[in-house]
């Protein structure tokens, strides 16, 4: 089984190489959709429910990766012991995403109370 190359970093099969694609897509669209919402003064709900479902899927997927691979004992073409910590940081990274959007949303809401 030979490597795939792209943007510098070596890929065991085209399966990693797409989710790493799907992720990067998704991660990208996510900080855009923040950066949108800060400009233009909207609520922060609707990215933070964004990053929150991206958290839980990426969570879940490494659940999977650590039960299909033994926890990182065996290796596959689609699954291997690396899917279990790339995607426990996917999640890691989305749940913070996710905590900034709520921090975010309530500094927005606190600045607009009337008192």
């Amino acid at each position: 089984m030979g490597t795939i190359e792209f943007l510098g970093i070596a890929f065991r099969s085209a399966q990693y190489l797409e989710w790493f694609v799907f992720t990067l897509i998704t991660f990208g669209a996510n900080i855009c959709f923040i950066a949108v919402c800060w400009a233009s003064g909207k609520r922060f709900k609707a990215p933070c429910a964004f990053c929150g479902v991206l958290g839980g899927l990426s969570f879940f997927y490494s659940i999977l990766a650590a039960i299909i691979t033994d926890f990182g004992a065996a290796s596959g073409p689609v699954w291997s012991g690396d899917c279990i910590w790339y995607n426990a940081l996917l999640a890691v990274i989305y749940v913070l995403g996710a905590a900034l959007c709520g921090y975010l949303e309530k500094r927005r809401l606190r600045r607009f109370e009337t008192y």
